[in-house]
């Protein structure tokens, strides 16, 4: 598997990220690997999360793009038997993600980082070939990027950290469509 990167420990689910493979699965009595996904992306500090999507429980896993975007972040689901990925997402990029995906509810994910990323939400349905990543939105990162505090969603609104290296927009709030509602301060200033 490769020498653990940086960050590696500081998730609570065992996994990792080299280049032959982007999470491991174990046996947690025997520590045996019982799984090794396709590589994707980068490594990342997103911990990976079991959650349930177009009616599959899967694992969901963030990675991160080169600086200069020519490795691609990629969100996926994968198959908890096998690894296998059951749908990704390219089209939002961040090199250095932190927060989780933010489930919004009906198979939604909302996506986000510092760096200029902004934040995206899609959401998984059931197409020909099996689970697809339809995007429904994306923000730029002056209206809505999170660092490192993880959004919340309460009563169909998502709170979030808009402060980053780049900017200091305070405490923002959007609606489940993308609209800023309002945020605690106007800057554009670190």
């Amino acid at each position: 598997l490769g020498r653990p990167k940086a960050g590696l420990f500081q998730t609570t689910v065992p996994f990792s990220q080299s280049p032959e493979t982007y999470a491991v699965a174990f046996d947690r009595e025997k520590g045996t690997v019982v799984w090794k996904s396709p590589a994707f992306g980068l490594p990342s500090y997103v911990s990976p999360m079991i959650t349930t999507l177009a009616g599959v429980e899967q694992c969901v896993v963030l990675a991160a793009s080169s600086k200069d975007n020519k490795i691609p972040s990629t969100c996926a689901g994968l198959n908890l038997a096998d690894g296998s990925v059951l749908w990704k997402y390219e089209g939002w990029s961040c090199w250095i993600p932190i927060p989780n995906p933010t489930p919004l509810g009906n198979d939604k994910l909302f996506i986000t980082a510092a760096y200029n990323a902004g934040s995206v939400a899609i959401q998984i349905v059931k197409g020909d070939k099996g689970l697809e990543a339809k995007e429904l939105y994306k923000l730029d990162a002056k209206t809505a990027e999170g660092h490192i505090q993880q959004p919340i969603v309460y009563k169909d609104h998502i709170y979030m950290s808009s402060c980053s290296n780049e900017r200091l927009s305070g405490l923002t709030c959007l609606d489940l469509d993308g609209k800023r509602l309002w945020n605690t301060k106007e800057t554009n200033e670190p």
